[in-house]
């Protein structure tokens, strides 16, 4: 078997809540979201819906759910909310795999159509889509906050992969990171 080169593209840091459960989680789309949508993480600060060629993520702080279940001192901060896409130029419309089934299901019931629910979804700690160029995975793994990575198989040439940003204020590097600014 030949080796493969695994390149890493983002870490979110996140405190573990628990060893042996994932930071962040990933439920799957039954219907509840547009049919583009795989599945979808929570963070601090946003939510990440994993699409079939592309991330979007909702960046949101303030508002009037932001001290839920917390003392209201103080006046509240207005929502302030950011959207932003990453694509992924190029690549197939692939399916995703869950891994690493959690204990729980997830339940959306929201509105009155039906046909928007969804029911016993599943949660999972990691997520992986197949293919996505030819020979290249992406993973996503939530066990010790948000972190993706392409897996490249042997011989194949990583140069394929190329991310198109589309919403934020600006794109930098910082030693070798890079810094997205909303």
């Amino acid at each position: 078997m030949r080796p493969f080169a695994v390149i890493t593209f983002l870490g979110l840091s996140l405190a573990s809540l628990a060893a042996d459960r994932p930071v962040a989680t990933f439920t799957e789309n039954k219907g509840q979201w547009p049919e583009n949508v795989l599945y979808r993480t929570r963070f601090p600060g946003g939510e990440l819906f994993i699409e079939k060629n592309c991330f979007t993520y909702v960046l949101h702080e303030g508002g009037p759910m932001a001290n839920h279940g917390g003392e209201h001192a103080h006046a509240l901060e207005p929502l302030r909310a950011h959207v932003y896409r990453v694509t992924f130029e190029g690549a197939q419309h692939v399916s995703g795999t869950g891994e690493k089934p959690q204990n729980h299901y997830e339940n959306y019931f929201l509105g009155s159509d039906a046909s928007k629910w969804g029911s016993h979804c599943a949660v999972f700690g990691e997520v992986t889509l197949h293919g996505i160029y030819p020979g290249i995975d992406l993973h996503l793994d939530g066990s010790k906050g948000l972190k993706y990575e392409f897996i490249v198989a042997a011989g194949v040439d990583p140069s394929a992969i190329r991310m198109r940003y589309d919403g934020q204020d600006r794109l930098s590097l910082d030693k070798g990171r890079l810094l997205v600014s909303t």
